[in-house]
């Protein structure tokens, strides 16, 4: 697929892949089914450059370069369209890149630093740079050469004026040690030598010593850091210790006095049932009597036997329970003052270990302090 120019006005047709665009004289854009080669569109643009023909004046609505269509409304391009423009583009851009390039060449090529301009009153002198052989020999050319001074030669110049000397001329002899005695000069540079090396010395001693407090004063902060962790893991251990001794105990005594109200509703229960069961039997056996289901026998069996043996076993199991439950409350009161004891001296201990490490600490703060 390829854009081919309009030969007059340089106007690219569209790009098609079986048809062939040509260029009539009024630089309207046509297609035609036939293929066109160079030659006849360099014959096209010959003849249409030499033929003078007058001015064609055509209708703008049938020209295909014009868009018909709302002048406040955006045109709309197609994608075909938009890639042609932009491979147009860029083709100008790197024909002008190319363009530019070639130019900065010539450029370069043409303005070179030549020879200065001459400068009054000297002259150039042409001088061979490039590369060439020297012919050494053995013995060198030698030629005479004759010089004739002139008979007037010129006047030397006057010697510079020095005044007689005067008065009497005296020496001084400056024997070794005049001038510097080592001994003497020395001393100031030793004794600023001695004392830069005692003040750095000492400096040198002091910070040692600072630095050996100062890893005393850690390893003590470490060793206080490591029982007070410890003091402060045993205290934790000890506080679940007790919490859970706490919540066991406050569970048993829950159960105890669940246990309790029970053993209190059966014996309720028993009361009240020992109290209908007297009431409703006498009622029952008339029942059964007049029925004629129950006999005398039977009457004074239940009267004399099963009724005392009902009671005596309805007091037997009331006292057991009774007898339990006070069994129970004399147990829960036990252990009761037994953790009160214990909670007791472990508050004790507690106070008395806290004095202690405070008294360290103040110990500690003190020698520091020292």
């Amino acid at each position: 697929m390829k854009t081919q120019y309009c030969p007059l006005c340089n106007r690219g047709g569209l790009s098609v892949r079986n048809d062939t665009v040509k260029f009539d004289n009024l630089h309207s854009c046509k297609y035609l089914l036939t293929p066109v080669t160079a030659e006849s569109l360099t014959n096209l643009q010959k003849k249409c450059q030499t033929m003078n023909h007058p001015q064609i004046f055509g209708n703008l609505t049938f020209n295909q370069r014009l868009m018909r269509n709302n002048i406040f409304s955006t045109p709309v391009v197609m994608d075909c369209e938009k890639a042609q423009v932009k491979k147009y583009i860029e083709m100008k851009k790197r024909q002008s890149v190319r363009k530019y390039d070639e130019l900065k060449v010539l450029n370069a090529k043409l303005v070179r630093i030549g020879t200065p301009p001459l400068i009054t009153g000297r002259k150039h002198e042409p001088v061979q740079t490039e590369l060439f052989l020297e012919e050494l020999f053995e013995k060198p050319d030698e030629s005479e050469v004759a010089l004739q001074t002139d008979y007037f030669l010129n006047k030397p110049s006057t010697p510079l004026y020095c005044s007689t000397k005067m008065g009497q001329d005296a020496s001084t002899q400056i024997e070794s040690g005049d001038l510097f005695d080592y001994d003497v000069e020395i001393q100031p540079i030793l004794e600023v030598l001695v004392n830069k090396t005692i003040e750095q010395a000492l400096i040198e001693v002091l910070e040692e010593e600072e630095i050996a407090t100062l890893r005393e004063q850690q390893r003590k902060f470490l060793e206080l850091r490591a029982v007070e962790k410890a003091e402060q893991q045993r205290l934790e251990e000890q506080d679940r210790r007790l919490r859970e001794e706490k919540n066991r105990r406050v569970k048993q005594y829950e159960e105890g006095i669940k246990k309790q109200q029970e053993t209190k509703e059966r014996v309720a229960a028993a009361v009240l049932l020992t109290g209908y069961i007297a009431e409703l039997l006498p009622i029952v056996l008339e029942g059964l009597k007049i029925s004629g289901f129950l006999l005398d026998e039977i009457k004074t069996d239940v009267q004399q036997e099963f009724m005392p043996w009902l009671m005596k076993e309805l007091k037997k199991e009331i006292g057991t329970m009774i007898q339990s439950r006070s069994i129970l409350e004399e147990l829960v009161k036990k252990i009761i003052k037994n953790r009160f004891k214990i909670y007791t001296q472990l508050g004790d201990e507690y106070d008395a270990s806290r004095k202690l490490k405070v008294k360290s600490l103040e110990n500690i703060c003190k020698e520091e302090e020292y």
